[in-house]
């Protein structure tokens, strides 16, 4: 046996060195008017956020305006997101934030690597290494071999 350390069972994350309450957040945004329901969800490929938020029917002609008071009390790199409803667990009602994390399109691929479509539908790309960098890579290699000797 031993311990696994899971991630915190509280809301706090942690963006830019300061600590964030993600309940207290969503609580400002559903005070906010217009706004109907807001769940902030941590990214998890990245130190980012992402709040998705709900508008009341009425409200969707002032929108900017309510998009611009939700940017005010967002941290600064949060994605927001306008969805028609949050979806919800079938038992207990609650938002289904695995849902949401199954939503957010994948992160790019990162450098060196591009992401090439393998032209089998969604989720069917593959990351293969540049040519010029498997170039410079063998290049380098060469060189540090010939130092060796």
């Amino acid at each position: 046996g031993g311990l696994s350390y899971r991630g915190r069972a509280d809301m706090m994350a942690k963006a830019k060195g300061k600590w964030v309450d993600m309940i207290a957040m969503e609580d400002q945004l559903q005070c906010l008017d217009g706004v109907d329901c807001a769940k902030l969800v941590p990214d998890p490929h990245q130190e980012h956020f992402h709040a998705f938020v709900s508008l009341k029917g009425a409200v969707t002609r002032r929108v900017g305006a309510t998009f611009l008071a939700i940017r005010e009390l967002l941290p600064v790199h949060t994605r927001v997101w306008i969805v028609e409803s949050l979806p919800r667990h079938a038992v207990t009602r609650k938002v289904d934030v695995q849902r949401l994390i199954r939503s957010l399109p994948n992160p790019p691929p990162s450098w060196p690597y591009e992401s090439v479509d393998t032209g089998g539908g969604r989720g069917s790309t593959t990351s293969i290494a540049c040519e010029p960098l498997k170039l410079r890579l063998a290049k380098k290699a060469a060189t540090q071999y010939t130092w060796l000797l």
